[in-house]
């Protein structure tokens, strides 16, 4: 595998992240959403498609650039299973790992979000979120992750996305409003994270 442009080497920066503590900075979060396919001849860009454990990994590979432009996706569930939460985790232009969260229209925005995690020793580390956009489709937010984010999905441990929902859509997909905001939590499983990692870094997925 050659090397990866140095903006782009999502895996090997949320490892080194997690072992050295660094914390990302919200600098050009999503500059390189990726790669432009008119720019080059058909067949150059390879397109990588896996799943490992609910983790998605999208990757676009250009060999000739020695290019790799990854997006790892996962849906956060309620405990009765419905998806709440859409996370995507990518690199900005300063090579740093960040995520951006889609949320259903409808969600307080006053209330903003809390994204939480646990660290080794069980104590809660929580980021409170503000959503940046909201539209027909769904409201959305976006940060650096923190190294105590990545260190616990890189263990398997789950991250926590709660907000509060004021509106929500009817079977006629007519707008309710709620008497008053209900509380959800939206839980993002940890497990496969680390694998998927090593896939979007051009590594076997049952690496550990």
């Amino acid at each position: 595998m050659p090397p990866l442009s140095t903006s782009l080497r999502l895996a090997a920066i949320l490892i080194a992240s997690a072992a050295s503590g660094a914390q990302a900075q919200p600098t050009a979060m999503f500059a390189s959403p990726g790669v432009q396919r008119d720019m080059f001849r058909d067949g150059e860009v390879r397109r990588i498609d896996e799943t490992v454990e609910g983790w998605r990994v999208v990757c676009d590979e250009v060999a000739r650039v020695k290019s790799r432009v990854c997006n790892i996706v996962a849906v956060g569930q309620d405990t009765q299973g419905v998806g709440w939460a859409a996370l995507t985790m990518t690199t900005g232009d300063n090579g740093l790992p960040a995520a951006m969260l889609k949320l259903p229209f409808g969600v307080d925005m006053k209330a903003g979000v809390r994204v939480s995690v646990k660290d080794a020793k069980g104590v809660e580390r929580v980021t409170r979120l503000r959503l940046v956009s909201c539209a027909a489709d769904g409201c959305m937010t976006l940060w650096p992750l923190s190294s105590a984010q990545i260190k616990a999905l890189h263990a398997g441990r789950s991250m926590t996305v709660s907000f509060n929902v004021v509106r929500e859509r009817a079977a006629s997909l007519a707008m309710t409003v709620a008497p008053q905001s209900r509380p959800i939590e939206a839980r993002i499983r940890g497990e496969g994270f680390l694998q998927a990692a090593n896939i979007s870094a051009g590594q076997p997925a049952a690496a550990k």
